[in-house]
């Protein structure tokens, strides 16, 4: 199961990522600086674990804790 540890303003600036679609998660992930916007080396690697996983997924995830 995945778990994620973010800070709730970095969660709702994940859910903007990913309402964009997961492209730009990865593309943030990979042309960004994650920690310059506050997320620590865990939270890095918890959005790269998120990242993983398909668009159907992180929806789901985000409809389980009501982000959505």
């Amino acid at each position: 199961m995945l778990t994620l540890h973010l800070t709730d303003k970095q969660f709702g600036a994940l859910k903007v990522l990913v309402d964009r679609g997961v492209v730009d998660l990865a593309s943030y992930l990979q042309e960004g600086d994650p920690r310059v916007d506050g997320y620590s080396d865990e939270e890095v690697a918890d959005l790269r674990r998120l990242d993983a996983h398909d668009a159907d997924e992180i929806q789901a995830l985000l409809d389980a804790v009501g982000m959505t």
